[in-house]
């Protein structure tokens, strides 16, 4: 109970229904489905998601900061409140709401020669990166709370496949992949089996089905695949299009299958 408050006090244990019929905006639901969904992907399933932890220090940004102190009297104004809030952050609770503060306090300067725009850039993204650690790591208590529902909802949707006797399609593939991998035997009998395999919509697949064909193709030299990265429509299914990127930059490269683009 106490870790659902956490992760309602968040987000909203559903979301409204859209004009589809789907949820509209982010729900406490609506990322349970989205980590099984790439759970589904893995071969390890849950136990293969793992989530991106922050860190709450910002004393290097108020070191970036420090820089607008000798440039002009506004620049110098903003740096210094800058600072403050930011030491204020740091010396206090360090809660959603005084990292809220601390981010409305730190504002950009305009470019000038003390200041060149390039310099400005790189405080901009330093503002950007230590806001976004500090707000995972704020976050961190979220995030257990919502790792472990999804690793209920799980387990509860394997126990009621074990008492139905039943995979799904997603079961299919993982097991697929794992004998292929761990089982030499069926590797072998799979191996010179098919001349020549081909993909088309190669844009939709994820990294665990490619491994999969890589058994059955010789590690892709007797792959084919068509795709265009524009049309990738299953990401909510863990599809990656970084995968057909990858595969792109392979046959660039002189490795692995033909390719083409629809």
């Amino acid at each position: 109970p106490q870790a659902l408050a956490a992760l309602t006090s968040w987000y909203a244990l559903r979301g409204d229904a859209g004009p589809s019929g789907r949820e509209a905006g982010t729900s406490a639901t609506g990322l349970v489905r989205r980590l099984l969904g790439l759970a589904c992907s893995l071969p390890e399933g849950m136990d293969g998601v793992h989530l991106a932890r922050g860190a709450g220090d910002l004393s290097s940004l108020a070191d970036a900061y420090r820089a607008c102190l000798d440039a002009s009297p506004k620049a110098a104004e903003i740096g210094r409140r800058a600072i403050a809030a930011i030491d204020a952050y740091q010396a206090g609770e360090r809660t959603v709401a005084d990292l809220a503060a601390c981010m409305m306090a730190c504002d950009i300067p305009r470019p000038s020669k003390a200041l060149p725009r390039e310099q400005l850039d790189l405080l901009r993204a330093d503002a950007a990166d230590s806001f976004i650690n500090a707000w995972l790591q704020a976050g961190a208590p979220v995030l257990d709370a919502l790792m472990a529902l999804a690793r209920e909802v799980e387990a509860e949707y394997r126990s009621l496949k074990r008492e139905a006797s039943a995979l799904d399609s997603d079961d299919l593939l993982r097991l697929a992949y794992r004998a292929l991998r761990d089982e030499p035997a069926v590797r072998a009998a799979y191996a010179d089996r098919f001349r020549m395999v081909m993909i088309d919509e190669f844009q939709d697949t994820d990294q665990q089905q490619v491994d999969l064909i890589g058994f059955l193709t010789d590690g892709g030299r007797r792959l084919c695949t068509v795709g265009d990265a524009q049309q990738s429509i299953y990401r909510f299914r863990g599809a990656e299009v970084e995968v057909f990127r990858r595969q792109e930059r392979a046959i660039a490269g002189g490795r692995g299958a033909a390719a083409g683009a629809g």
